[in-house]
């Protein structure tokens, strides 16, 4: 990733600190934040929101990189993204930006098909595969009797050996 944003123009001195998402992006936004030799935050999800905890201080002034593993579609980002703006206020920090948007780093960028241009944020990955998303009526699987399960509430269909 420190290749990719240096490719991109930008320097370990254009970041401060390294902001990522609770739980799986929190090894990634760390080894990244040592790679630049900058400051590693994260936000914290409960009752289904992300929330800043206030444990760690963010210098004034500070330019802050937003990283994740994954993003499929930017939901858990503009969540973090909203968090860190609220706790911090907006003229207390600068986000990094890409094109004169919030730059956001991932691991894995893999949107749906009405998902690749973003308003507000400019994206970077290490990987990208565009993931076709059908409607329910339309979707091939669902035509053969396939129920849609999600990973983490069946964990035994999922993960098992």
């Amino acid at each position: 990733m420190a290749n990719l944003l240096l490719m991109k123009g930008i320097k370990s001195e254009d970041v401060d600190v390294v902001v990522s998402s609770s739980y799986a992006a929190l090894s990634i936004g760390q080894s990244l934040a040592e790679e630049l030799n900058a400051l590693f935050v994260y936000t914290e999800k409960t009752d289904k929101k992300q929330q800043w905890t206030g444990r760690f201080d963010i210098p004034k002034g500070a330019k802050v990189l937003h990283v994740e593993e994954l993003i499929t579609t930017m939901g858990t980002t503009e969540k973090v993204n909203t968090t860190i703006r609220e706790a911090l206020g907006e003229d207390d920090f600068e986000f990094v930006t890409y094109k004169g948007k919030t730059l956001v780093v991932t691991l894995l960028h893999r949107p749906g098909e009405e998902c690749k241009r973003y308003e507000n944020f400019s994206v970077l990955s290490i990987i990208e595969e565009l993931v076709h998303v059908w409607k329910p009526k339309e979707c091939p699987l669902c035509k053969k009797g396939s129920v849609a399960m999600k990973p983490k509430n069946n964990p035994e269909v999922f993960f098992s050996k």
